[in-house]
């Protein structure tokens, strides 16, 4: 190998480290980058995962509020019923005792 071949591999060799290093250093700031993102995603993640529990615990509560509405919607329902058939038991009452009054006669 001639001196010359032997200048041009040196400076072959050293411009490919130099490339190299020059790569490796823009990996690394890629990579810092990376993991600062990846570091934000991790509590991002957690915040979603923290909302969705609250969000699960909220809907049970939600649907116990719902079925204890329901329930009480049903005993709601059944004293109107009730309250239903007196009044109109009372208004039969009240009824005969007017007609009997008017001697049968319709007012």
């Amino acid at each position: 190998m001639t001196p010359d071949e032997m200048e041009r591999t040196m400076q072959f060799i050293l411009e490919t480290q130099a490339q190299t290093a020059a790569n490796i250093q823009k990996h690394d700031v890629a990579i810092a980058a990376l993991e600062k993102n990846v570091a934000r995603h991790e509590q991002e993640i957690q915040t979603v995962t923290n909302l969705v529990g609250r969000v699960a615990v909220a809907e049970t509560h939600l649907a116990e509020r719902m079925s204890s509405l329901a329930s009480t919607h049903k005993e709601t329902s059944e004293h109107l019923k009730e309250t239903d058939e007196r009044l109109n038991a009372l208004i039969l009452i009240v009824d005969k005792i007017i007609r009997g009054r008017n001697g049968g006669a319709k007012l």
